[in-house]
Parts: structure tokens; sequence; C-alpha cells
């Protein structure tokens, strides 16, 4: 168990969480280092900010309070979980690649800010997901389901420029 009182910021070389715990209570910010998260668990308290480097996210669950911003390209979702469980609106980084993504925050919503491709299981226990700014798509790549529990919302919008969204809470 690793537990970091305040922001990490990696600037170089690699980080290897080797199947561990780690939690960060603010920020973690990858700015020029590598982190290989393996099959760790990883708690972070605010923002993931993804400036260069690269995540390996393997096979870890991850769970994030508040945004991630950055690069895209930064993070490789491997076949890593990553949970949304803040309590306001978090931001999801255009581009990014996600394979298994949950959203379990009391109050919480998931808005992308842009395009983004799944490649899991999207879920959402509680909270809601709101992919409803036209012109924004979730790419489906691979296997996965769609689940929408009884305290969760999932709200879309078609690909055209009237505004239309729809709820789905307890559809899976």
């Amino acid at each position: 168990l690793l537990s970091i009182g305040n922001n990490l910021t990696a600037t170089a070389g690699t980080f290897d969480t080797a199947g561990n715990t780690l939690t960060i209570v603010t920020d973690l910010v990858l700015n020029g280092a590598t982190l290989n998260a393996g099959a760790s668990v990883i708690d972070i308290g605010d923002d993931l900010t993804l400036t260069s480097g690269t995540f390996n996210a393997g096979s870890s669950s991850i769970s994030l309070f508040d945004d991630i911003t950055g690069t895209s390209s930064v993070f490789v979702a491997q076949s890593s979980t990553l949970t949304f469980d803040g309590t306001g609106t978090q931001a999801v980084l255009s581009g990014i690649t996600l394979n298994h993504a949950v959203v379990n925050g009391s109050g919480n919503t998931v808005q992308p800010g842009g395009n983004i491709i799944l490649t899991g299981n999207l879920t959402v226990t509680s909270g809601v997901f709101d992919q409803t700014v036209a012109g924004r798509t979730i790419t489906r790549s691979g296997s996965g389901a769609i689940t929408v529990g009884s305290a969760g919302s999932l709200i879309i919008r078609d690909a055209g420029t009237t505004p239309y969204a729809t709820a789905f809470p307890g559809w899976g």
C-alpha cells in the first residue's frame, strides 16, 4: 500500500505499481514518465492529468473522483476498469479509449469532452453518464454490455442537430 497525501507528478522514468494499492489524495499528473499499473488498485482523489508519457493501465482498477484531462493517447486502457466516483460533474478527455467504464457516484454526472472509444462494458450504477452534446460519439470497439442500475441514468443524443436525450434508468 502506497498512500500519497498530496499530488503525484511523474516527469521521468518508469513507475511500476506492481499490483499494489496506490492512493493519491489529490491529483495524478503524468508528464513524461511511464506508469505501469498492472493489476493494481489505484484511487485518485481529484484529477488525472495526462500531459505526456504513457499510462499502461493493465488490468488495474482505477477510481477517479474528478476529471481526466490532457492528451488521450497517453492512456493505454488494456483490460482496466475506470470508475468515476465523484459527486459533481466529471469531464472525460476527448479521444480517450476506455476498456470498462463504471459510473458510481451519488450526484455525479460523467460528461465526455468529445468522442470516446469504449472496448468493454459501460456500467452506470449510480449517477449519470451524459453523452448529449451534438456531434460527440461513443464508438464501441470489441464486445461488452451496457448496464444501467436503478440509481443510474444513461442520457444520449442522436447524430442530428435536434436535441434528443433519453434516460434509461434501470436498463441493462
